[in-house]
């Protein structure tokens, strides 16, 4: 998601020079028109950055702003291919708030039992190595959870080491727990025990939740071209123009993102 900065401040610009934002009028439309840019994700950290620099272009209260960004509706775009529909997908917050319509455990699919299985080795190693953990809080807060519980380690994790940055794993484990009864089975089943080899792991998982991650925001861009079809025919280019960057960025990211030996 960080990597449609430039993407998503292009579509900002564009929105809010259609108004005249000298007047409540013009800034109240301006708003609603922008918020549809951060529709895709509007769960996520950049999101909510962008939130804010909306109200002070627009003169607007920052909470304001925010809590109409949390009632734009995202796009649909979650396909569980147990049954073949479409199923609405959270997008990343600080951490993420995954949505609760998302398919049940029994429901999902390989590739989504497979992301929830890298968030708990990810989660675990995290735990059980914290100086490597704060190298990658930024991943820690931006993950686009696929579990409510993940999410809830995650904001545990870096709760513990923001109050302490020298916090042991064990220390970090009863913190999780004392929020998330649930957090020691997860947090304490990862298997690597060498430093070395921890923080590449880690790296690496770190890669693989982004990819996932921006591969999901294609999702959801590729769902909002559809709706644009029928709308401004600029409005369908800067959407198609922000897939194939992030597609071209998603490529480069799985070129470099070689497994672990």
């Amino acid at each position: 998601i960080e990597d449609a900065k430039p993407i998503v401040a292009y579509g900002l610009d564009r929105r809010l020079a259609r108004f005249d934002l000298t007047s409540a009028e013009g800034r109240s439309k301006a708003l609603s028109s922008a918020l549809k840019v951060l529709a895709p994700i509007k769960g996520s950290l950049l999101a909510k950055d962008y939130a804010v620099q909306l109200a002070g272009r627009l003169k607007l209260r920052e909470q304001d702003v925010l809590d109409e960004l949390a009632k734009v509706r995202a796009p649909r775009r979650y396909r569980d291919e147990s049954d073949g529909e479409n199923t609405p997908r959270a997008s990343a917050e600080a951490p993420a708030e995954p949505d609760a319509s998302l398919p049940a455990e029994g429901a999902l699919t390989q590739t989504e039992r497979n992301r929830r299985s890298v968030e708990r080795e990810m989660l675990g190693l995290c735990a059980q190595f914290p100086a490597i953990a704060l190298e990658h809080a930024d991943a820690l807060a931006q993950t686009n959870w696929h579990e409510q519980l993940h999410a809830d380690l995650a904001q545990a994790i870096l709760a513990c080491l923001s109050e302490n940055a020298a916090s042991t794993p064990a220390e970090i484990v009863a913190a999780a727990t004392a929020a998330v009864p649930r957090a020691a089975g997860i947090l304490t089943e990862a298997h690597v025990q060498d430093q070395g080899r921890a923080a590449q792991v880690i790296a690496y998982l770190a890669d693989e939740l982004s990819i996932g991650d921006m591969e999901g925001t294609v999702e959801a861009l590729k769902a909002s071209l559809t709706q644009a079809k029928e709308g401004d025919s600029g409005e369908y280019e800067l959407i198609f123009q922000s897939i194939v960057e992030l597609q071209r960025e998603i490529l480069k990211k799985r070129t470099a993102h070689k497994p672990i030996m």
